[in-house]
């Protein structure tokens, strides 16, 4: 096709219109330097970065709020591990050698898949190989077609610090990072070596991530509303007064552990280390780019089960992840707040925190909507500790480091990949102009004292008290039910009753199914930030039964009407009946700690601040 003259002259106006906006914009946004990031190679495709039916807004994150599909419970991975044996110095099994001097030490057999596979290797704990010597590749089988060699990246400062408290039965065992395989038939492994020898108890893990229900919900954790968000002991050494502590910058929200469906069963039982904060790291988890958005908990779950059972160490790796279409989620148990000790640039685990990409950005550029993440999540977790985003020189243990890095920067590795590194420069810009927009925090508010103890019947409280058919039992009953599907006379008249009580159905509680009760559900939905729908889900019944009932410190023996909330809010949560008796018994006692560690509060079994904020929000 040739190019005409009026095509020319109309490309160079619009050259110079976008030349003018970008230097306005520049201007505007205090940036003294553009950095050109170099594109991909044109053949390969840059993944998306926007969930269907997502509408980007600033740095994504409205569109963040979205409710997608996550898991509903949690699920138990399934972990196989199969030893490989180091082929023969002699005979016809001999390594054979490459002109790279690299020579095949270890071949496995094609081992079958099951489920949205992953795949990892390890070796003896103790024995030190460097990632300069070692070579491990896979290749997978589909229908009867094998792909091509894939390298798995092994770097010996993917891992804990040495001689911490990482803890596993086998002790921690070094070995390849976790590569994400997809939906295959068979997977086959191959070792190469430049010294001839295979590493010693060399395995093969072959991991089933499980499949569970799943349900939509929007991110069950808000950073604003944190009760606790981990303030430090003290400011970063390296910090600047610009930026004071109490400015919280840019509170993003937060896909949590049980959104993935993490079973917490696998990790280390005992308390999380915590450090302090002096920096932050950019990884990349180097799998492929082409996972959809309901398939992302299941990723998750391979990489924790095969950081926690086949390496060995307590937990998930990474503090934080973040996937193509720019959704946080909660890494490493502990709370999102707090400085937790991850394992994931060795010598700097306990003076830093991490977020890790999901995809390969060593091959494609990532999404906006990565950067973007990268930016709320940054400017938030740095400010919480007095850290600016675009602070150059922070002495960090032995060494200057940037406020932001990527994995590089502290050792020899690619991570987090040339695309990605290459956005660093606008990430911190980016997370810096979000935190000079911060307003001081605000404090939590001032509950109210405590009311006295109530008769252990129930005490039913609340505007609609006056309708006479909104008495105790009939919200005790069935308020713990979880779908208005079957329009049920036992379960709509408690959603009108308590819908009722927000001052969101101001008309005579019928019992009948009807438009006005859609129209107040919605209502409440969106007002929580829940997906709005016309089916009332476990997580709405949750929030609904004590939203705007906080109240004092609830210990066992006490009686009235919290304790009937949140038993009743229990009930919801999780899907189990704990007697309504308004006494807070040695039952209501073991269901508060078993919901308390499902949604990652300290299993305390007494409800708190930030018990009644995970309740509130509808989190099961």
């Amino acid at each position: 096709m040739q190019f005409s003259r009026a095509r020319y002259v109309t490309l160079c106006q619009q050259s110079l219109v976008t030349a003018a906006v970008l230097a306005v914009g520049v201007s505007a946004a205090g940036v003294s330097t553009l950095d050109i990031v170099p594109e991909p190679d044109p053949g390969v495709a840059a993944p998306g970065g926007a969930l269907p039916g997502a509408r980007q807004q600033g740095l994504g994150q409205t569109a963040m709020q979205a409710a997608t599909e996550v898991a509903a419970a949690p699920v138990a991975p399934k972990v196989r591990e199969v030893a490989v044996a180091g082929i023969s110095e002699e005979g016809p099994t001999a390594p054979l050698a490459r002109g790279d001097g690299q020579r095949l030490v270890a071949l496995s057999d094609p081992e079958p898949v099951r489920g949205y596979a992953t795949v990892g290797v390890t070796w003896e704990h103790g024995a030190e190989i460097s990632d300069r010597v070692l070579s491990v590749q896979f290749r997978t089988e589909k229908a009867g077609a094998w792909s091509d060699w894939l390298p798995a990246v092994y770097h010996d400062e993917h891992a804990p610090n040495s001689g911490s408290a990482e803890l596993g039965a086998r002790g921690e065992r070094p070995g390849t990072d976790a590569l994400i395989i997809g939906d295959v038939d068979h997977v086959q492994m191959s070792v190469e070596s430049t010294d001839g020898t295979a590493p010693p108890d060399l395995q093969l893990a072959v991991i089933n991530p499980g499949e569970g229900e799943t349900t939509e919900e929007a991110p069950a954790i808000d950073t604003s509303q944190l009760a606790e968000p981990g303030a430090p002991a003290t400011p970063s050494s390296g910090g600047t007064a610009a930026l004071s502590a109490m400015n919280v910058a840019a509170q993003p929200y937060i896909y949590s552990r049980a959104q993935w469906g993490a079973n917490e069963r696998l990790r280390d039982q005992s308390q999380p280390s915590r450090g302090t904060v002096k920096t932050g790291f950019i990884h990349h988890t180097v799998n492929a780019n082409t996972y959809s958005s309901a398939q992302v908990p299941a990723l998750l779950r391979g990489i924790y089960a095969y950081h926690t059972q086949s390496r060995g160490w307590r937990d998930i790796g990474y503090n934080y992840l973040v996937d193509r279409f720019g959704r946080i989620w909660e890494g490493r148990y502990g709370g999102v707040g707090s400085p937790v000790v991850g394992a994931h640039t060795s010598g700097y685990n306990e003076v830093s925190f991490a977020m890790s990409a999901i995809g390969n950005y060593d091959i494609a550029n990532p999404p906006q909507a990565v950067s973007d993440a990268y930016a709320r999540l940054f400017a938030w977790k740095l400010s919480l500790y007095d850290i600016r985003a675009d602070n150059p020189r922070i002495y960090v243990k032995n060494r200057y480091l940037r406020a932001i890095n990527g994995h590089r920067d502290a050792g020899s590795t690619a991570c987090p990949g040339r695309y990605l590194y290459a956005k660093l420069p606008g990430i911190r810009t980016a997370a810096q102009r979000l935190q000079g927009g911060a307003r001081p925090a605000t404090p939590p508010p001032v509950r109210p004292p405590a009311t006295p103890a109530a008769p252990a019947s129930p005490a039913y409280t609340g505007p609609s008290k006056s309708d006479a058919r909104c008495t105790p039992r009939a919200i005790n009953r069935r308020s713990y039910g979880h779908t208005t599907a079957t329009k049920r006379s036992d379960l709509v008249l408690p959603l009108q009753c308590l819908l009722k009580q927000q001052g969101l159905y101001p008309y005579a509680v019928t019992g009948r199914w009807n438009a006005r009760n859609v129209s107040a559900m919605r209502t409440f939905q969106a007002r929580l930030r829940h997906r709005v729908s016309s089916e009332f889900s476990r997580s709405d019944w949750t929030a609904l039964l004590v939203t705007g009932k906080y109240s004092a410190v609830l210990t066992p023996g006490r009686r009235g009407s919290d304790v009937v909330r949140v038993q009743r809010a229990l009930n919801a949560a999780l899907g189990r009946k704990v007697p309504v008796t308004g006494v807070y018994n040695k039952r209501t006692r073991k269901a508060v700690g078993v919901y308390q560690r499902r949604v990652n509060v300290k299993p305390t079994r007494v409800v708190a601040a930030q018990t009644w904020a995970a309740l509130s929000a509808g989190r099961r």
